[in-house]
């Protein structure tokens, strides 16, 4: 289907189909779902943060209670199981193995909230004779600092209700009704959704009767064993801690309101020596001087140029050029919290997912400027929460996209000659998005799809 479009006083042609924004997805397997939901489990895609911001403690043999990573060495889960979680194992993620350990833990019966400092079972000094895997408290600060790579943030906006919430826990798995016993014990991370429905003190969601209300599907309640699994929104491209499980009473949920309690948590942290950083969304950072080369190792933090697997980022105030060759990543970050740019004036930039131009808030502006070659990309999302522009620069230019989002504080401009080549595969206009400035050129520049 080929449109004749308006957009922002510029005509142009271009076909609206799309595919969507595909972020990060993963397998739902449990919590409390509907009959109906719980059948259609094994082809859920649920969009959430990665399974690594999520921890399992070792609590006993039947109870394996869900925490949030939201630090580097700490975790984050409610304070009602009775008795403390100090000197119980944790996991990562579906990693099985317990390879971590509570040395220091903050709780509030209050606030039902309790922070627990973690360490890694290994010696700092691995010449310790002693066994690392059952440790003497006494021993702990001889314990390496757990030095997570994945965390979360806190979701500090008082906007909550009516936001979708993705849910992860590893409590055990049932469908509404309550098996006896449950369909899978405790201890696999599952996954489902609901919507906040009211906020005071705590946030509220309900279960709703699919096709009713607020449903949403696969939505879920909490059961048994749920306490401290973590409630997620969607801030920009980051998945944020902004509740978690601790009461539930027949089809009505209740949490902790996160962002109430972001300076009680941080003092929490702070007492038990630790510091909660940004989540980092890179693990390749550019270091090289102004207009450096981005094929060259030695501006890379890692010494290596960043590949298909790597998540990349150019977030130190300069800008990386590629001039020829094929550059890669399987996420490129233009601007995370200092803001960069890139300079493409030849070659092939090959992003294997998401393009991402102006990330946090307080970033600077940042941009992807390209004057010659070759982007392809699964997804280009621009001016996600602070200024970002996609600029087409020279007519030998083409850029290769699957789905296109430009946010409120996007721009994208293209001279004459030109290309945008949209990959098509679905015909639902939300797979399309401007919010931001689109300015190209009415008579020369070509927009198509196939």
């Amino acid at each position: 289907l080929v449109l004749s479009e308006r957009v922002f006083g510029f005509r142009f042609f271009t076909a609206v189909l799309l595919t969507s924004l595909v972020w990060l997805v993963l397998p739902a397997q449990a919590l409390v779902y509907w009959r109906a939901d719980y059948n259609d489990l094994p082809d859920a895609n649920i969009e959430g943060p990665y399974e690594k911001c999520l921890a399992r403690i070792n609590r006993n043999a039947s109870e394996k209670p869900t925490a949030t990573v939201i630090a580097p060495n700490f975790i984050i889960t409610a304070a009602h199981w009775y008795g403390n979680f100090y000197t119980k194992k944790v996991s990562i993620g579906s990693d099985p193995n317990y390879n971590y350990i509570i040395v220091d833990y903050r709780a509030n019966s209050g606030k039902d909230l309790d922070i627990c400092r973690v360490k890694k079972l290994e010696w700092i000094d691995p010449n310790d004779a002693n066994d690392a895997n059952n440790p003497d408290p006494n021993d702990y600060d001889k314990l390496k600092d757990a030095d997570f790579s994945n965390w979360v943030d806190l979701y500090s906006d008082s906007d909550e209700v009516g936001k979708l919430l993705t849910i992860g826990s590893y409590g055990p798995q049932r469908w509404y009704g309550y098996p006896d016993p449950p369909i899978e014990p405790a201890g696999t991370l599952h996954w489902g959704r609901n919507v906040v429905r009211s906020a005071d003190s705590t946030l509220y969601k309900a279960f709703d009767t699919i096709g009713e209300d607020d449903y949403v599907k696969y939505e879920v309640n909490g059961g048994n064993g749920d306490s401290g699994a973590g409630w997620f929104i969607k801030d920009g491209i980051e998945w944020k801690l902004a509740g978690l499980y601790t009461s539930v009473m027949a089809r009505n949920s209740f949490g902790p309101r996160i962002s109430l309690h972001i300076n009680w948590i941080d003092q929490q942290i702070a007492n038990m020596n630790g510091v909660r950083p940004l989540p980092d969304l890179a693990d390749v950072h550019w270091q090289g001087a102004d207009y450096g080369d981005w094929a060259n190792a030695d501006n890379w933090d890692t010494n290596s140029i960043p590949n298909s697997s790597d998540r990349a980022a150019i977030d130190n105030g300069t800008t990386a050029v590629i001039s020829s060759g094929t550059a890669a990543a399987k996420e490129l970050f233009v601007g995370i919290d200092n803001g960069g740019s890139v300079s493409q004036s030849g070659g092939t930039m090959a992003v294997e997912q998401y393009l991402y131009i102006g990330v946090r808030a307080d970033c600077n502006s940042s941009t992807y400027t390209i004057a010659g070659g070759e982007l392809t990309a699964e997804s280009i999302v621009v001016g996600i929460k602070a200024d970002g522009l996609l600029d087409i620069n020279d007519s030998n230019s083409q850029i290769i996209v699957s789905s296109l989002l430009l946010d409120s504080n996007s721009g994208l401009t293209a001279v004459p000659g030109s290309t945008i080549q949209l990959m098509a595969s679905d015909d639902d206009p939300n797979y399309y998005n401007i919010n931001g400035c689109l300015d190209i050129d009415p008579n020369a520049v070509q927009v198509w799809a196939i």
